[in-house]
């Protein structure tokens, strides 16, 4: 935890490169698109235990279309006539 505000920099390596392959990008373009979308990720972790990754994103509004009642006569009409 002592580096976890390195965590999701570009290029920041924990690291040494034989340990495990990598540019030091995929932390960064993961927080990136999560930000982007309206959410937050974080990572809490312990010496020799391992971390965790946690992230939010907002709940979507199913916006369902409203249908003027004309509208649909309209529609209807058209169909019949094309029929």
């Amino acid at each position: 935890m002592a580096y976890v505000g390195k965590l999701f920099g570009a290029f920041q390596r924990l690291h040494a490169m034989t340990e495990f392959s990598g540019t030091g990008i995929g932390l960064a373009t993961v927080q990136r698109i999560i930000n982007r979308h309206g959410g937050r990720i974080w990572a809490e972790g312990a010496v020799n235990q391992g971390a965790t990754f946690f992230f939010t994103l907002p709940a979507l509004e199913r916006a369902r279309p409203k249908v003027v009642p004309h509208e649909k006569a309209s529609l209807a009409r058209r169909v019949k006539e094309i029929i």
